[in-house]
């Protein structure tokens, strides 16, 4: 009797043991598993890299914007330095356009100067031509002049008063005479040698305004 009434006694003690040990199991797992899913969520919120708070982005797009200000201030400098190089090409050509433009005018003017001085110098050697055809003629008269003898003293025929009366007489015509050629002569040398001082002093003005 006694191991028929302590039987049920340990079966329901083995039973109720068996049962309490299968729910602290139970609950150890349940707990273990709660543990480990918020571990996991936090985990999950703590290292998910599209998980971004705004501050953390903030930086991110301060250095953005400034990056799009330098490249916009770059751009526009180097429009500004195109445009420089652009204008000074422009005026290099223009500077290039004028020195040509001078030379091709200096060209002319030597050209026309030197035509001008061909024609002066052929002028001024028939100046001198005529200049010395001048001086001859002068000498040509003023040697008779010179050259003049008395007359024969042994003229015995004409009286002395006669003789000095044409001699007077003569000596006057040919004086006057000799007198007008020179000073024609002496006119004309005068109008050479005005013109020819004429014509320097314009070509020396000619050359001060070049």
């Amino acid at each position: 009797m006694d191991n028929i009434l302590k039987f049920p006694v340990y079966v329901l003690t083995q039973t109720g043991k068996s049962k309490l040990h299968k729910n602290l199991l139970s609950t150890i797992r349940e707990a273990s598993c709660g543990d480990g899913g918020s571990v996991e969520r936090s985990e999950g919120r703590r290292f998910n890299p599209r998980l971004r708070s705004p501050m953390s982005m903030y930086p991110r797009a301060l250095e953005s914007e400034q990056l799009k200000q330098e490249v916009t201030h770059i751009e526009e400098e180097r429009i500004q330095v195109v445009n420089n190089i652009e204008e000074l090409e422009q005026k290099i050509k223009d500077l290039d356009n004028q020195t040509e433009e001078s030379v091709r005018e200096m060209e002319v003017e030597c050209a026309l100067l030197e035509g001008e001085q061909e024609s002066e110098m052929t002028l001024m050697e028939r100046e001198q031509e005529l200049l010395d055809q001048l001086k001859k003629k002068i000498h040509r008269v003023e040697k008779p002049r010179n050259s003049e003898k008395p007359q024969d003293s042994g003229e015995q025929t004409q009286s002395m008063e006669h003789l000095e009366f044409q001699k007077l007489e003569r000596e006057i015509n040919q004086g006057e005479e000799k007198d007008d050629q020179s000073r024609e002569i002496l006119r004309e040398i005068a109008e050479c040698q005005r013109v020819a001082v004429t014509r320097k002093k314009v070509k020396r003005k000619t050359l001060f305004d070049i």
